[in-house]
């Protein structure tokens, strides 16, 4: 399986924003996320997560400048207040939920022209097997060739987390189809429904070469 998955990675030139390894640092992350993922499960929803942080260290991609969180009275509301409840502590993050259900986390000081990107077109046929593994899909979209050149022409750096390890199983689901005049946060909402899960965009300050660093990450919630 991981060796397929490299050969399918090189044949689609995806971006280095793939590969996770299980170590003390991804327990780091998802203990951070878990709760999230939690809400999200109950439900039976997908969403997003939006915020602005510090990318210094790669162990601590996600969590180094990860919103404020609590923990909520109750899960027995709906998703939509618990999160709310959750980040009400922090007056940047503003939770909303979209007319399909869709969980919106967004950091409002976080730049939205790059996930506003138009791709002309994204197949998923061209690699059917590889398109059952979250961490290739989400590669192969943020390697779209209009996200590419945006990135190039306003000096944004797309870092890894990690080499990451990624699989799929008989029965898991796969993205499929075609996608055409979509931004790059909708490409990522399609992904997420197929998975059931979390698309993270990190926006980054700190030394680098660009003027801005970015991170994408997925994370399933289940099913």
């Amino acid at each position: 399986m991981i060796r397929r998955m490299i050969r399918g990675c090189t044949a689609m030139s995806i971006l280095p924003v793939i590969l996770l390894v299980a170590g003390p640092s991804h327990g780091q992350d998802q203990a951070a996320i878990s709760p999230i993922l939690d809400i999200l499960r109950k439900d039976h929803l997908s969403g997003s997560l939006q915020y602005r942080g510090r990318c210094g260290k790669q162990d601590e991609y996600v969590t180094r400048g990860f919103p404020i969180t609590t923990t909520p009275a109750s899960n027995s509301e709906p998703s939509l207040q618990i999160l709310r409840e959750m980040f009400a502590k922090d007056p940047d993050m503003q939770v909303t939920q979209a007319p399909d259900g869709t969980i919106r986390m967004i950091d409002k000081s976080v730049p939205q022209d790059l996930l506003s990107v138009k791709i002309e077109h994204i197949s998923f046929s061209d690699d059917p097997d590889t398109m059952g593994v979250p961490t290739i899909v989400l590669g192969f979209i943020t390697a779209a060739p209009e996200v590419k050149v945006f990135m190039k022409d306003h000096g944004i750096a797309l870092l890894a987390p990690r080499d990451i390890i990624d699989s799929t199983s008989p029965g898991a689901p796969h993205v499929s189809g075609e996608l055409s005049n979509v931004t790059l946060s909708q490409a990522l909402d399609y992904m997420a429904k197929t998975f059931h899960g979390l698309w993270l965009y990190k926006e980054c300050s700190g030394n680098y070469e660009n003027k801005r660093g970015v991170v994408f990450w997925f994370f399933r919630s289940g099913g």
